[in-house]
């Protein structure tokens, strides 16, 4: 019996106006592979919710503004690990190949 330990993550993505915030999707599953460090498994989570949270602007932008040329949704974004932020901040390369593609990403976002 192999005994893996699987990291879990998750995300919320909320719809803020003036007074109000409401929960549009929220996830948390177990990342199919194995996360070799804990900030591996952060990017990991952080990815996909920077992905889900873009498909939900173009959706919204869609529906609320009519047209995806508009003037675009911002999006503000909450992490929790202070290693991971600094790493996306820092112009020094992690020595993972999986976290720099992942940082790469994030940059672009």
């Amino acid at each position: 019996l192999e005994n893996k330990v699987y990291s879990t993550l998750g995300y919320l993505i909320f719809l803020a106006t003036h007074n109000e915030c409401s929960i549009l999707s929220w996830k948390s599953a177990k990342i199919q592979n194995v996360a070799q460090s804990a900030m591996e498994a952060e990017s990991c989570a952080l990815v996909e919710g920077i992905k889900e949270s873009v498909y939900m602007r173009e959706l919204m932008s869609d529906v609320l503004v009519g047209r995806a040329d508009d003037k675009r949704i911002p999006i503000a974004v909450y992490c929790d690990s202070l290693g991971l932020v600094t790493q996306i901040h820092s112009d020094l390369q992690p020595a993972d190949l999986q976290i720099r593609m992942r940082i790469a990403f994030l940059r672009e976002k």
